[in-house]
């Protein structure tokens, strides 16, 4: 039976602004050898990564608009993914950073609110269930792997991201106002098309910008990047985590 999970934070009424939510699933992942694009990885009878992610993100947000961005075994992503989804073919995938992803659904969005997250996430419901008033990062404690991405956090706020910081930024970021138009300025500099999200990030607040960090005692997300995670994400996905 399908769960349907009802967003509680959601801004009502004229201050909830339109939303489009980015999916940037165009890398190769080669820690996952024979298994194809992450994005596309089985993790029961009913659901792939990516479509699981689809179904939460309805479900939750209702945005005006998905945008998947592909690359690696571009056809086979967008074969099997969700007709509802604007599709969009990353052709420099393999000689860009995901930053230049970005940046090509940023071009095709129609809305003043962003929500970036990437293909290969499994992730509890709570993931998504933040305020949409002012531009955040998620937080994760407990379920990313050591080696990603960590960041600061001064007063609620997101000071700095790098590698080797025990509190993790979950790769779930929402943009609106000043931040969005931060993210795009650098998005769309041709100079800056190998850089990756959290150096964007990071740009952006050495601009001015300012992140909330969003920490939530439910939010759980496995980055699936070796095939060791793919059953902590299942396990995830039944409760067991």
């Amino acid at each position: 039976m399908t769960k349907h999970y009802k967003n509680t934070h959601l801004i009502r009424g004229n201050q909830n602004p339109e939303l489009s939510v980015i999916i940037i699933s165009a890398s190769e992942g080669k820690r996952m050898l024979s298994y194809g694009p992450k994005s596309l990885i089985q993790l029961n009878n009913e659901q792939t990564i990516i479509s699981r992610q689809i179904q939460l993100i309805k479900n939750i947000l209702s945005p005006k608009e998905i945008i998947l961005i592909t690359g690696h075994e571009s056809d086979k992503v967008m074969n099997r993914t969700d007709s509802s989804l604007i599709k969009i073919e990353n052709e420099s995938y393999s000689t860009t950073g995901p930053l230049r992803s970005v940046g090509i659904a940023l071009r095709a969005t129609q809305t003043e609110a962003v929500i970036i997250l990437h293909g290969d996430l499994v992730f509890s419901p709570q993931t998504l269930q933040f305020p949409l008033n002012k531009s955040l990062l998620v937080v994760d404690n407990n379920f990313m792997n050591e080696n990603e991405v960590g960041l600061t956090i001064c007063d609620g706020e997101i000071e700095y991201l790098y590698y080797d910081l025990p509190k993790k930024w979950a790769q779930a970021s929402f943009f609106c106002k000043k931040e969005l138009k931060l993210l795009k300025g650098v998005a769309w500099n041709p100079d800056k098309n190998k850089l990756f999200l959290f150096e964007a990030i990071n740009h952006i607040i050495e601009k001015g910008g300012r992140f909330m960090a969003y920490e939530h005692p439910d939010v759980k997300v496995i980055d699936v990047d070796k095939p060791s995670d793919i059953q902590r994400a299942q396990q995830l996905i039944k409760g067991n985590l």
